[in-house]
């Protein structure tokens, strides 16, 4: 718990009686006791937990910038120890708390590739990016495919 987080009173305890009250946390001292607008609301020991719950609040937000993720390393001939033969892309990430996107110049276009997390799941944008960037590399392979076969 942090200054901010929103607390419910879910069982009445000493002068707190309204149970269902909502909290805003704005001060927690050196001691652990926790504030509320200036009064003492509750001990954030192990008898936190028989009182109050954390409210989490499920945000909704919109994207992130892009931003320079990674640099990566494309080898379309399959010589991986000729370090030459490697075309490198630089790639940019975004994410809105549900999606990831990874994009990357391609001559005078964009590839952009996703990953999303299912509702069940908790979104966890590591293992987003990592999808994202399998399926961002078998999009530049399939670009550098077309753009050989359309040199032929």
């Amino acid at each position: 718990m942090v200054v901010g987080d929103k607390i419910k009173l879910v069982k009445p305890t000493g002068l707190l009686k309204d149970e269902g009250a909502i909290f805003e946390v704005t001060h927690i001292n050196e001691h652990g006791f926790i504030f509320s607008d200036g009064k003492t609301i509750g001990y954030s020991s192990y008898e936190f937990a028989d009182y109050f719950e954390v409210i989490t609040e499920e945000k909704k937000s919109g994207w992130t910038e892009w931003e320079y993720y990674d640099t990566l390393g494309i080898n379309p001939t399959g010589d991986d120890l000729d370090p030459e033969e490697y075309i490198l892309f630089n790639v940019y990430e975004r994410c809105n708390g549900r999606k990831v996107q990874l994009e990357t110049p391609f001559g005078n276009k964009m590839i952009r590739a996703e990953a999303s997390c299912s509702p069940q799941d908790k979104f966890d944008e590591e293992s987003g990016i990592r999808l994202a960037t399998v399926r961002l590399t078998a999009k530049i392979y399939e670009a550098l495919a077309e753009a050989i076969a359309g040199e032929m």
